[in-house]
């Protein structure tokens, strides 16, 4: 069974409403949407997460 760990750190400048959140979610959601998760040769295992100021306020990681 596959796993996802998603960690986001609230609270800085570009992170202070719902709305915020939700883009980087859909950041994360809109590379998942682009890849085949059932293929053992994809190297889609992570990446990570940028404030709409370009800073990096989180990970996320996909493991077997």
């Amino acid at each position: 069974m596959m796993r996802l760990k998603l960690v986001i750190k609230l609270g800085n400048d570009a992170m202070q409403t719902g709305s915020d959140l939700a883009k980087a979610l859909r950041q994360v959601a809109d590379t998942l949407e682009c890849s085949d998760l059932v293929d053992p040769n994809d190297d889609l295992i992570g990446g990570v997460i940028k404030d709409l100021n370009g800073n990096t306020i989180g990970n996320w990681d996909i493991w077997d």
